[in-house]
C-alpha cells in the first residue's frame, strides 16, 4: 500500500494557479484550437431496483465498465465486481464482494468504479478509450482601416502577406486599397484622422 493518500476527486485550484504563471504565447490566427482528451467517467447510476442477491443490475451508462471492475455502491456501501464487459443497459456482476453483504439496489443509487481486480496471468482486460475533442476561442478583434488587425497577423500557409497575389489593373478598388495600404499606409492614417474629425 502507498504511504501517500490520494484524493477521489482533487481540488482543480493549485492547478488553475499553475497554469496562470506559464508562460504566454502570441496566437497566429484568430481563432485558437486544441485538442483535449476528456477524462473518462467512473461513475453511472441504476436505472431500475434490483434485490440484494440480484446478479444484473441495468445502469444509465453501461459503457464505462469492463470486466473486472470494482464498483461501489455509494449509498449502502456494498462493493460489486462486473463480472463480463456489458454491452447493454444489464452489467452481469457479482454482489456482496470483500467484506460487504448485499443490499437492495434502488433507482438513483450512484454506482462508483473504485478499481479493477483480475487474476494473475489473466488476459489483457477490454479497454475503453477516449475519443480526443476539439475545444476552441476566439481572440480579441481589432478593426483597421480596411483589414483587420487579426488578419495582418495571421500566419498564412502560403505566407504572411495579406495581398501576395493582386492583378494590377483589374480593379480600381484593389488597385486603391493597393496603394493606400501597401504602398503608401500614411494615405489610410490621413483619411482615417479626416474620417475622425467629420465624425
Amino acid at each position: 500500500m502507498s504511504e501517500k493518500m490520494h484524493y477521489l476527486e482533487p481540488d482543480a485550484s493549485p492547478l488553475v494557479v499553475l497554469s496562470r504563471q506559464l508562460q504566454k504565447k502570441v496566437a497566429n490566427n484568430p481563432k485558437f484550437e486544441a485538442l483535449e482528451m476528456p477524462a473518462q467517467s467512473r461513475s453511472t447510476t441504476a436505472i431500475a431496483a434490483a434485490t440484494a442477491t440480484a446478479t444484473s443490475v441495468s445502469t444509465a451508462d453501461y459503457t464505462i465498465f469492463a470486466a473486472g471492475d470494482v464498483i461501489k455502491n455509494t449509498r449502502t456501501g456494498e462493493i460489486i465486481t462486473v463480472t463480463t464487459s456489458p454491452t447493454a443497459a444489464a452489467v452481469t456482476v457479482a454482489r456482496g464482494q470483500g467484506t460487504t453483504a448485499g443490499a437492495a439496489i434502488v433507482v438513483g443509487d450512484e454506482l462508483l468504479i473504485i478499481g479493477n481486480a483480475n487474476e494473475e496471468n489473466a488476459s489483457m482486460r477490454d479497454i475503453r478509450v477516449q475519443q480526443t475533442e476539439t475545444f476552441y476561442n476566439y481572440t480579441q478583434k481589432k478593426m483597421g482601416a480596411f483589414v483587420s488587425d487579426d488578419k495582418m497577423k495571421t500566419l498564412l500557409y502560403a505566407g504572411t502577406s495579406q495581398y501576395p497575389e493582386i492583378p494590377k489593373g483589374k480593379n480600381v478598388q484593389v488597385e486603391k486599397i493597393r496603394r493606400e495600404v501597401i504602398i503608401d499606409p500614411s494615405e489610410t492614417t490621413r483619411r482615417a484622422s479626416l474620417e475622425k474629425k467629420m465624425i
